[in-house]
């Protein structure tokens, strides 16, 4: 009877859980969710390329997810996390496949995902938010906690747009010449132009 009162015992308190941080601390700024707020499941982006290409891509993921709690035996770092997700259309190059093995590794499944092209991750526990950009061979510079605002208008070929965010490639040494050195993303419409590294530019249309 002793042991069997230990083992309910442990097993409450390894079950134990509690909120770890108040709500306030998962704030995200208002520039970074500005990146997200105009995308939309089944929305469609056309790009058109100063060449006359097309390119077009879907959202087909949004997705949150929080993990604000603490126990005897829970050690994750405590994150909220907002994804924006995306496919190439009508071919896909971008989506990366992972290996899923079943109960006791018995069985193997491969599973495809679609790229990411946003991510946001807000650690309460510094009070931090981490900005994750991709788009087709383009990583963007991680921000951290807020992105400026530029209030200037551009014009690039047949798009013009004020109150735009810019983004950044990360690394210094471009190799790629269809890699992506800059994009720009405005509060009302989101992704509406980029630049490949050889100097072609793609705009929304």
């Amino acid at each position: 009877m002793r042991k069997f009162c230990i083992v309910i015992l442990l097993i409450c308190i390894c079950s134990c859980s509690w909120e770890a941080f108040p709500e306030e601390k998962y704030q995200i700024d208002n520039s970074l969710r500005n990146l997200i707020k105009p995308y939309y499941v089944g929305d469609t982006l056309i790009f058109q390329s100063s060449q006359n290409e097309i390119d077009s891509f879907l959202i087909s993921k949004i997705d949150s997810s929080l993990n604000n709690e603490k126990g005897h035996f829970i050690n994750a770092r405590n994150t909220k996390t907002i994804s924006v997700y995306y496919r190439q259309i009508p071919i896909d190059q971008w989506a990366h496949s992972r290996i899923e093995m079943g109960p006791n590794n018995a069985h193997e499944k491969e599973i495809t995902e679609d790229a990411t092209l946003i991510s946001i991750v807000r650690y309460p526990d510094n009070e931090t938010t981490h900005l994750h950009f991709n788009l087709k061979i383009f990583l963007g510079c991680e921000i951290k906690d807020s992105l400026p605002l530029h209030s200037d208008t551009m014009r690039i070929a047949r798009k013009k747009f004020t109150n735009y965010y810019k983004i950044d490639y990360c690394a210094d040494d471009i190799q790629e010449p269809t890699s992506i050195k800059a994009a720009y993303s405005t509060i009302d419409e989101g992704l509406v132009a980029y630049q490949y590294s050889n100097g072609v530019w793609w705009t929304r249309k």
